[in-house]
């Protein structure tokens, strides 16, 4: 992945080392900083920043459109020789519960010279939910049928809608809401079900929804084996047991 922007007499190129990433991973990189003009000039302020964008105002080039995360500035009295170029390597850990790509918001870098967001260079990365939530979502749409519908991220937390399969034990459950969010290592899962009920009677009865939230936490011991990979055989008896509490209800 790659970007250009020009300030004159600047000249900026963003090599970014990769086309996408899960929640946790490192993003590396180099800029490159080109002078054009004929005179020797100071790197004060430049920079490459991570920054979370909220899409609808970086479409308007808002000022406020971009909250920054972390920043890595040019050497501290750097100089770049007049119609010569010098590269400034970076990168940046995330947090597992950084924001992902969606609808609304994503992360981006930023890069260029000066704290204005709005007048610099901008580069959006695609972001996808860490790599323990790809699994486990697996798990429930593979073995359980459940249907995606939409994936958004919220206050450190990763909220994915599901649709039910159509078996005769989901006929009356509307919605799933799965929620995730990391603790440190430990991995917590917040299931949000949305059940039609059925009230009144018979001839006037109305169906209503009634919600229903079941929390789940594992200790990285229990969602890893001790050769690092995904415990899949926990994470199915986990999505059993609460898939299970819905279907006690809704079982004619």
């Amino acid at each position: 992945m790659k970007g250009t922007f020009f300030q004159k007499p600047f000249e900026f190129n963003l090599r970014v080392d990769g086309e996408r990433w899960n929640q946790g991973d490192r993003i590396t990189g180099t800029l490159i900083v080109r002078n054009h003009s004929p005179e020797k000039l100071p790197l004060d302020g430049v920079a490459v920043r991570l920054a979370d964008g909220e899409l609808k105002k970086v479409r308007q080039k808002a000022n406020n459109a971009f909250e920054i995360i972390s920043a890595v500035s040019a050497e501290q009295g750097g100089c770049v020789q007049p119609n010569e170029a010098i590269e400034i390597p970076w990168s940046f850990s995330t947090d597992e519960n950084c924001s992902i790509t969606d609808t609304l918001m994503s992360p981006f870098l930023l890069y260029g010279k000066g704290d204005e967001t709005d007048k610099l260079g901008q580069i959006q990365l695609p972001f996808e939910p860490a790599a323990v939530i790809q699994e486990f979502l697996k798990i429930i749409e593979i073995n359980f049928r459940f249907v995606r519908k939409t994936q958004k991220s919220s206050k450190g937390w990763v909220e994915v809608k599901l649709a039910p399969p159509s078996a005769k034990a989901f006929m009356m459950l509307d919605l799933l809401v799965l929620g995730f969010h990391f603790e440190g290592k430990a991995f917590a899962v917040n299931y949000g079900f949305r059940v039609k009920k059925i009230e009144g009677p018979s001839g006037v009865a109305q169906v209503k929804i009634e919600k229903k939230q079941i929390e789940q936490r594992f200790e990285e011991h229990q969602y890893l084996t001790q050769s690092g990979r995904i415990n899949f055989e926990q994470f199915e008896t986990a999505i059993k047991e609460a898939l299970s509490a819905v279907e006690s209800k809704i079982v004619f």
